[in-house]
């Protein structure tokens, strides 16, 4: 059984990954594209990966940003 990260465990894992914050207990990116369609696209393609892999993030599109927590 794996145990849970700590916050610190977190902070130094997401420092080298461009884009990802760690805040209110969630790991949240926000993705910008150049158009509702690739956004809708990419929300496709993570649905099937996330699934996959029993992980369900919450995300919300407004036209062209997706935004994953």
């Amino acid at each position: 059984m794996q145990k849970n990260l700590t916050i610190r465990e977190i902070e130094d894992k997401i420092s080298s990954m461009q884009g990802w914050l760690f805040k209110e207990d969630k790991l949240r990116k926000s993705f910008l594209f150049d158009n509702y369609r690739d956004a809708i696209s990419f929300i496709v393609r993570l649905s099937y990966q996330a699934d996959g892999q029993n992980h369900h993030p919450e995300v919300f599109n407004s036209y062209n940003r997706v935004e994953v927590f």
